[in-house]
Parts: structure tokens; C-alpha cells; sequence
């Protein structure tokens, strides 16, 4: 609910001009793509302002309303509602292994604040713009808090393969 509060003060902010982005014809629907990046309990956030934005959002020729969902250690990924997948361009989420799967000898290598489950409807895509990506087996942070703080996901940046890497729009 409070994401969705925050979506409508955002859709509030656009429509007084107070935050600018390029609108359709008559001003009734944003064009061209938002990203959102969320960690933790941000993406419960997150998905109360999709839900509120979702409507307001000039779908491409490809029926994506957003741009990419870049997803940081979400806690309680798997107990969300599902969200229409097939409204963003990319998702990605990050983190450690699901939880259960890991090697018991190594379950202090896993997010110990938030323990990581695919994200709800994540788990059936198959294109190659839908993916979980797992933190680096070599990373220093790989532990039971390291992993889940935000300031560790730089490594997020250095992703050399395509799937996952963050693009900049620019």
C-alpha cells in the first residue's frame, strides 16, 4: 500500500510538472521507459508503485510498459503477488543462492537477513532478458550480512557476459 502511495505522489508530481518525462499527445500516459532498482524490502515497495504506475505507462511496440527491474536481495521475494513479468524490457535479481540449496557447510555464505527465493514468475521465464544472477563465489562479502547490504552489490557493475549487466540508457 505505501508503494502504492508513493506511485500516486509520483504520478502526482508528473502531472503538476514538477518531475519531467516525455508524455503522449494528450498527457495521459508517461513514454519511454522507467528503470527501478530496489533492495530489500524496496521491492515490496516497488511493486505497490508498479501496480499504481502500471496504467500510466505507454506500453512499446513489444507491450514492455517499464525499462529494467534490477532486484537486490529482496526479502520474501517468493511470498509477493505476482507481477506482470512481461511489462518490463529486462529483470534481473541478485544475490546469494536460494535458500534451502545451498551447501549446508556453507550456509554462512548466504544472505542471512533476507534468505533469497526467485522472485515470484521469475522462476518460468526463459528469455534471455529474465535471470537470477548470484554473487560472485570469490567475493570477499559472501556472508551471512556482507551479503545482503546494498553497498556490496558493486560487483554488479562488472559484469562482463550480457545477461544481467547493467546498461545505461544514455
Amino acid at each position: 500500500m505505501n508503494g502504492a502511495q508513493a506511485g500516486e505522489d509520483l504520478w502526482s508530481k508528473i502531472q503538476s510538472g514538477k518531475i519531467k518525462v516525455k508524455m503522449n499527445s494528450d498527457n495521459t500516459k508517461i513514454v519511454g521507459k522507467i528503470d527501478i532498482v530496489a533492495h530489500s524490502m524496496g521491492f515490496a515497495y516497488s511493486l505497490g508503485m508498479v501496480s499504481y504506475l502500471r496504467d500510466k505507462m505507454e506500453p512499446d511496440q513489444n507491450g514492455h510498459r517499464f525499462g529494467r527491474f534490477y532486484i537486490l536481495a529482496p526479502e520474501n521475494a517468493c511470498s509477493a503477488p505476482a507481477f506482470p513479468v512481461s511489462d518490463f524490457e529486462e529483470i534481473y535479481q541478485y544475490g546469494t543462492v536460494e535458500y534451502g540449496q545451498q551447501n549446508p557447510h556453507k550456509a554462512f555464505e548466504n544472505d542471512g537477513v533476507a534468505p533469497q527465493c526467485t522472485v515470484t514468475g521469475l522462476s518460468a521465464l526463459t528469455q534471455s532478458n529474465y535471470a537470477r544472477v548470484r554473487f560472485p563465489t570469490n567475493s570477499k562479502f559472501l556472508n551471512f550480512v556482507d551479503a545482503h547490504l546494498v553497498a556490496n552489490y558493486l560487483w554488479i557493475f562488472n559484469i562482463v557476459v550480457n545477461t544481467g549487466k547493467i546498461k545505461s540508457r544514455v
